[in-house]
């Protein structure tokens, strides 16, 4: 793999070559007889990736797969990696000095968008990744790379053991209501659950400290999210298009937010319990938020908030209050709503509610 690497950054542009072989387009190193398997691909059924390819009467090991190779190919249905491949690489495949980029390393998902993809398989010997259940895992299985598109199950439990999940691992996934994460995981890539359009409940892992940037974009069913105590930094767009959150209860370990995170919200409340760094209170913060939703926050924070924040301000000791039930819902000036974002019906139990942006706790019957 270090030669393969070295190839990668070392090779003049009139050494290596892409090229399109059999439908697949590849990078070409004639100097170690090595291919990646170049962006853009498109494909319509099963694929059995090759772990060799022949092009001008030579023959080329595929040592390595792009990180976007297959990204958003819709019709892909089922895949099977070869033992060869022992890199994902993230960089366009090109040593063309006027065409530049580079992904970060936490992309281990080739098959971002592939929302016809049931299966992904891996060849038994292949020295980095393994396959569970038609989920793409690294060898040992505590790093889950990418979770299929089209999976069918609309619940899914992440094995104990998991540590780490990578960027967009289970990104666009059209069927997924639920998921669980095990306390072993301790980093959640960004984008993680970006596009799971029907994705009701996600329990996050306690040990978590930081939620990556587009975490739950357009995540529109989404319900609820408890964010645990030790998150300390939240990436731009976390929940942009959460339009089924009611409330986003930040905990006070929390210093900063990216921008855009609440965008296209329809919030009633947005809690923030810590003091944030002077440069995170903006304007951008805020964008396209939902007029109506109230933001509580430190009372000693108020002013430096109505200076970005056109709606409701109140202060934290505001959030919660303690109630006798009333005798029907209707006794609220508003209605009220479970945790979960559903309209209560009737007369509430015992329990926290949310009413008017706030929550509430009903202690008893009348």
């Amino acid at each position: 793999m270090t030669v393969f690497m070295m190839c990668l950054s070392a090779l003049t542009y009139a050494a290596a070559q892409n090229v399109t072989i059999d439908g697949l387009k590849y990078y070409l190193y004639p100097e170690t007889h090595e291919a990646a398997i170049d962006n853009g691909n498109t494909w319509t059924g099963e694929l059995e990736l090759p772990s060799e390819i022949s092009y001008d009467g030579e023959t080329y090991i595929v040592k390595g797969i792009a990180h976007m190779a297959f990204r958003f190919s819709k019709e892909l249905t089922r895949i099977k990696i070869p033992k060869t491949i022992d890199q994902v690489v993230h960089h366009v495949l090109t040593d063309d000095p006027n065409i530049a980029g580079e992904a970060s390393s936490d992309c281990m998902n080739p098959f971002d968008g592939c929302t016809a993809l049931e299966s992904i398989e891996v060849e038994e010997e292949n020295p980095i990744m393994r396959s569970i259940g038609g989920i793409l895992f690294n060898k040992d299985g505590t790093r889950l790379y990418a979770c299929p598109g089209g999976m069918k199950a609309e619940s899914y439990a992440v094995p104990d053991g998991v540590t780490w999940i990578g960027f967009g691992a289970f990104s666009s996934i059209e069927n997924l209501v639920s998921i669980e994460l095990p306390a072993s995981v301790s980093e959640l890539c960004g984008g993680c659950f970006g596009g799971c359009s029907r994705l009701e409940t996600v329990t996050l892992p306690e040990g978590i400290t930081y939620l990556g940037a587009y975490m739950f974009r357009d995540c529109s069913s989404l319900k609820s999210i408890e964010i645990p105590k030790g998150v300390k930094n939240i990436g731009e767009q976390a929940f942009f298009g959460c339009t089924s959150l009611k409330v986003i209860d930040i905990p006070a370990n929390v210093t900063f937010i990216g921008s855009l995170s609440f965008m296209n919200c329809s919030l009633d409340a947005l809690v923030i319990r810590g003091v944030l760094d002077n440069r995170n209170i903006n304007r951008s913060l805020f964008a396209g938020m939902n007029g109506q939703t109230t933001l509580y926050v430190e009372t000693s924070e108020i002013d430096r908030y109505k200076e970005v924040f056109s709606g409701k301000i109140l202060a934290l000791d505001e959030y919660q209050t303690g109630i006798q039930a009333p005798t029907s819902s209707q006794d609220y000036a508003g209605y009220i709503y479970d945790l979960s974002g559903r309209r209560v019906q009737g007369t509430p139990k015992k329990g926290v509610y949310i009413q008017g942006g706030k929550k509430v706790v009903i202690s008893g019957q009348q």
